[in-house]
């Protein structure tokens, strides 16, 4: 009993709400429940037939952010992570969706540079996007794509660069 109890104390992780409140000093929006595995294969979006469990938690998190920011509405949203594989496409994209289906207009950017999947998850090309743009290999304009969902645009990573950091 003494070693659980010593494995536990141990054990930094953040596993509740509250810790996640108290260790980061951030407000707590919401969790995402994770997928069966043969949803985890095909498009995981919140209109393709995902589990209401997964849909509601967006809807939830999508209340909590409008709700959650200035009087003039939030500008700009964040989605990232330590490392890869954590699912940041995934919840950048059904945030993005949700934020539309709510009537937002929304810019979905894929800027990651090294393992972008945001033109996998809606169907479009890599090509052109954002380091197009950055590198003036493309207009910004030719780069945003309108998504099948009213309200919300996507720009995709564009060209992978040899050296994503720089």
């Amino acid at each position: 009993i003494g070693l659980a109890f010593g494995f536990e104390y141990l054990d930094n992780r953040i596993k509740t709400p509250q810790e996640l409140k108290a260790s980061l000093n951030v407000p707590f929006l919401g969790m995402v429940p994770s997928l069966p595995a043969d949803k985890r294969t095909t498009n995981p979006l919140l209109d393709n037939g995902v589990p209401p469990n997964f849909a509601e938690a967006f809807k939830s998190i999508r209340t909590n952010v409008l709700f959650s920011t200035a009087e003039e509405g939030m500008r700009s949203l964040v989605v990232t992570s330590a490392g890869p594989g954590e699912g940041k496409s995934l919840v950048a994209s059904n945030l993005s969706l949700a934020l539309a289906q709510a009537g937002q207009r929304v810019l979905l950017i894929d800027a990651n540079m090294r393992r972008p999947r945001v033109h996998e998850i809606f169907g479009g090309q890599q090509e052109p996007g954002l380091s197009n743009v950055l590198s003036g290999n493309a207009k910004t304009s030719d780069a945003i794509r309108k998504s099948s969902t009213p309200g919300l645009w996507v720009l995709p990573s564009g060209h992978i660069p040899p050296n994503p950091a720089e």
